[in-house]
């Protein structure tokens, strides 16, 4: 092995314990304030660090009902974002970890929320009658990718301003 591939697994390593350790006063927080929950309970967390690595997005998953939980790193408070008793998963980090996409349920067939985290707005994103998810935000993040299941079809969905309804009658602006 050249010097430059182990340099290059040194700073991986190195990486990914630095992620795992900022991520563990949140999981921890988590876990003690839903202590009596998880006993009766199983629990999976799944992790998505903000790009700014200030936040990461918690998807808690127990007994077929999810939520996604927004934690600050720095100081372990986590708010619950969707707010909802059925399905919430998925979520995706905005480029400038203002806001978070997911997929949610609450209508039937899964479909594509965003949330602005600085301003508490969110609006639904999708309305269709297919399972739609959102697979990733454009660079400039301005529009999010959008996938329905058993399609081999990105759509590009542009996100509207804050002003947009929360409930729209279809899907947000197409772009």
């Amino acid at each position: 092995m050249n010097i430059l591939n182990e340099v290059s697994l040194q700073l991986v390593a190195e990486l990914l314990a630095h992620a795992i350790l900022l991520m563990l006063p949140l999981v921890a927080l988590f876990l003690a304030a839903h202590s009596r929950r998880i006993a009766r309970a199983a629990l999976k967390l799944h992790l998505v660090p903000s790009p700014d690595r200030r936040r990461v997005a918690v998807e808690a998953q127990r007994n077929g009902d999810s939520e996604v939980y927004v934690g600050e790193l720095n100081d372990g408070g986590a708010v619950n974002v969707t707010h909802h008793p059925d399905r919430d998963i998925g979520p995706i980090w905005s480029p400038d970890s203002t806001r978070l996409a997911w997929a949610t349920d609450r209508h039937g067939n899964l479909e594509v929320y965003v949330a602005d985290l600085t301003t508490g707005h969110v609006i639904r994103l999708t309305c269709t009658p297919e399972d739609e998810r959102p697979l990733s935000w454009t660079a400039q993040g301005l529009e999010v990718l959008v996938t329905a299941d058993g399609e081999a079809t990105v759509r590009r969905l542009a996100v509207p301003a804050q002003e947009a309804p929360i409930e729209p009658e279809g899907d947000a602006t197409e772009g």
